[in-house]
């Protein structure tokens, strides 16, 4: 622009840089202020760039930029753009998603979904997964504990950053190809570059610096979230594992189980690091007061069954016991129990099995987690019904995920409706 631009011109370009920044259409009030700083502007014979770069740094220094501007009851179409648009990419919306806002169509769930499979794909779907996934799993926790390299020699740091991009390609691929919900519990696949496949112990050739589809269905033990490195790091503390921490976790996270906060008078558990105590011996004991008997049923039985994977995310038949400044082999892990309802299993794949057949408790939970990271909000009593609706509209699809995501956008509660 040269400085012979026209007072109509530099007008234009506030009102463009305006909508796209206030992420919708913009009243003349609203415009106002920054219309008077143009005029002011040549008024003191300052250069047209110079005036635009001043009202362009006094438009991204607006509430209306800083934050969302909704207002209550259901979204308008610019409103919903947004909200779609962020959820899924982290960007504000596109030059074809503000058209269809423009034009009225995202009242029509069909238009919404239509988007929705179009931004969930490539660089978005992998923006998506990793801040929702951030969110969700704990993922963005996984720096704050080190492994005891005495324990876990095999651990570092290049190990660490492989489980995050199996777990996030993992979630990628279900996203994508729409697989069902019960995938996050139990796979017959995963991701894998060498690295990590000699990790886990899976006798795999994959190319240096490569990453591969690996099918896992000679290798029980690993398969879905629970046995994801990043997922068992970060639900331990670098030295011990606790079946009440990732029990809890794994109710909450993935299999949709509520868990009651814990009694205000009962103490925390702490491991005996000595061996002298089994894990199974100190929680029966804190299972008998009947205060903590309820909760207990429900955390223990995946707290349990997760015992076979150690700190650092690898499988172990036996605890390690400390001897002085050295570790050896303690006590065998025994992760037999009983579910709440009845169910008793013998090892870590018959517990998997059986979580899994809760399809649609699990769809349920992905749904509700979903929704809160779409809008902030924790799910209230008033919110059931629509979970329910969104369930029921993805039975078809064995809850795939990318169905849910769809249901959750036209959902009353993402829409305010």
């Amino acid at each position: 622009m040269d400085s012979e631009q026209s007072e109509k011109d530099l007008q234009r370009q506030l009102k463009r840089f305006a909508t796209a920044a206030f992420r919708g259409p913009v009243s003349a009030s609203v415009l106002q202020p920054y219309r008077k700083m143009i005029q002011q502007g040549l008024e003191d014979q300052k250069h047209p760039i110079d005036i635009l770069r001043q009202v362009y740094r006094a438009v991204l220094c607006s509430p209306r930029f800083v934050y969302f501007n909704e207002t209550p009851g259901r979204l308008d179409d610019h409103a919903v753009a947004n909200r779609l648009s962020y959820l899924l990419t982290g960007k504000s919306p596109d030059r074809e998603l503000r058209k269809a806002a423009d034009q009225g169509k995202l009242s029509d769930p069909q238009v919404i979904v239509q988007h929705t499979r179009r931004l969930l794909r490539g660089d978005n779907l992998r923006h998506f997964v990793n801040d929702f996934s951030d969110q969700w799993l704990d993922l963005a926790d996984i720096d704050f504990t080190e492994p005891d390299r005495r324990m876990h020699g095999d651990f570092d740091l290049v190990v660490q950053n492989a489980m995050l991009i199996e777990t996030r390609r993992y979630l990628e691929t279900l996203i994508d190809e729409n697989l069902p919900a019960a995938a996050l519990v139990d796979s017959d696949f995963t991701w894998l570059n060498n690295r990590l496949a000699r990790y886990y112990d899976i006798d795999v050739d994959i190319a240096p610096s490569q990453w591969e589809r690996v099918s896992i269905a000679d290798h029980p033990y690993r398969g879905g979230l629970m046995t994801h490195g990043s997922v068992l790091k970060v639900t331990a503390n670098g030295s011990n594992t606790s079946p009440v921490v990732r029990g809890v976790w794994i109710c909450d996270r993935l299999l949709g189980v509520p868990i009651p906060d814990p009694p205000a008078n009962v103490p925390a558990i702490e491991p005996d690091v000595r061996g002298a105590t089994t894990v199974r011996q100190i929680l029966e004991k804190h299972r008998s007061q009947t205060e903590c008997a309820s909760c207990h049923a429900r955390i223990d039985p995946p707290g349990f069954a997760l015992e076979h994977f150690d700190a650092a995310g690898r499988w172990r038949d036996h605890y390690l016991t400390r001897q002085n400044k050295s570790y050896t082999k303690g006590a065998k892990v025994d992760s037999a129990y009983r579910l709440a309802d009845g169910r008793e299993f013998d090892s870590f794949v018959a517990f998997r099995k059986l979580a899994a057949e809760s399809d649609d408790q699990i769809a349920r939970n992905f749904a509700a987690k979903v929704l809160v990271y779409a809008t902030g909000q924790e799910i209230t009593f008033a919110d059931r019904r629509a979970l329910d609706e969104i369930v029921a509209a993805t039975k078809d699809q064995s809850f795939g995920l990318r169905s849910l995501i769809e249901a959750v956008v036209t959902s009353q509660p993402f829409l305010n409706m």
